[in-house]
């Protein structure tokens, strides 16, 4: 894992080897040596350790959840879609697989699927935003802004969040509803006068830059000044320079999952898919929780379904 974070494929791919050759039937060894097989480029090798590692575990939620990822990047939709149907009915609570199963039908040009199966989480547990928040991502790419934006202030009157905010924000302004997301921007920051991630979003704001520009000059070394100015220059549409900074800020920090999320984010916009997915991958493998994690998951399903 830790030759992985110094991206350095090939030396974690060596060890994890050599701990196969130990027990080869360990599943967590197997699993190092796929996580390295597909760091380094040879996903249908990583897809054939994963068929080993499924059948060693059959009732690992986790398992048929990484199976499906690997099956999902090797573009083999269909066996991806089982694999990801098998942890969710081991797991039905697994959210994960069930956003990666709309990521897959999407990838498959079937969006009228995706959001059955949206619509169907929201039915399952109508109290909850999670389904909501999903609906309205899959009416985004269906082009149907107006409904995203009910879908997601559903998700905002059931779990309020910042994120959930900034993108029903989003999809008000493409539905030609700027006024309304502004209102709806002013009157959470009278609530939460401390929420520096929509306070920076603001585009009325333009002494944020300047703001973040003097912190660099005064702290080069911290990573929590580069990723702030970074994150706004790519939010200001400055997505190459504010790169640099993020780049930076993850080499200074790259265990800090909310600061590796923005440079995931910045590379996507920059075209540089493959690095944002190997990077979104490493963050959303850890299993841990940070405050972007659902907008790391949407932005996840969204870069392997095209």
């Amino acid at each position: 894992n830790a030759f992985l974070r110094q991206k350095e494929g090939q030396r974690a791919l060596s060890e994890a080897r050599e701990l196969v050759q130990i027990d080869s039937k360990n599943v967590d060894a197997l699993d190092a040596q796929a996580q390295a097989q597909f760091a380094i480029g040879q996903t249908v090798n990583a897809v054939a350790t994963y068929r080993q590692l499924v059948k060693l575990a059959p009732d690992s939620a986790v398992a048929q959840f990484r199976f499906g990822r690997m099956l999902t990047a090797s573009e083999e939709y269909d066996q991806a879609l089982a694999a990801f149907e098998k942890a969710v009915a081991l797991n039905p609570g697994y959210r994960a697989a069930r956003q990666d199963i709309i990521g897959v039908l999407l990838r498959k040009g079937d969006p009228d699927a995706a959001l059955a199966r949206a619509q169907k989480m929201v039915k399952e547990n109508p109290d909850a935003g999670y389904g909501y928040d999903l609906e309205g991502s899959v009416q985004v790419r269906k082009g149907d802004f107006v409904a995203a934006s009910e879908a997601y202030k559903n998700a905002m009157q059931r779990e309020p969040s910042n994120q959930t905010l900034s993108r029903l924000y989003q999809s008000l302004t493409q539905a030609g509803k700027a006024d309304e997301g502004q209102q709806l921007l002013r009157d959470w920051l009278s609530k939460n006068p401390d929420d520096s991630t929509i306070r920076y979003g603001e585009t009325s704001d333009p002494r944020a830059v300047e703001f973040a520009q003097r912190a660099y000059k005064l702290a080069p070394k911290s990573p929590a000044v580069a990723d702030t100015l970074g994150w706004l220059l790519v939010g200001k549409g400055n997505v190459e320079e504010g790169l640099g900074y993020l780049k930076e800020a993850n080499e200074l920090a790259p265990n800090q999952l909310e600061i590796g999320y923005h440079y995931a984010s910045a590379l996507a916009q920059s075209s540089n898919k493959s690095d944002a997915l190997k990077v979104l991958k490493g963050i959303l493998d850890t299993g841990k929780p940070f405050s972007s994690i659902e907008d790391a998951r949407a932005l996840y399903g969204e870069l392997v379904s095209k």
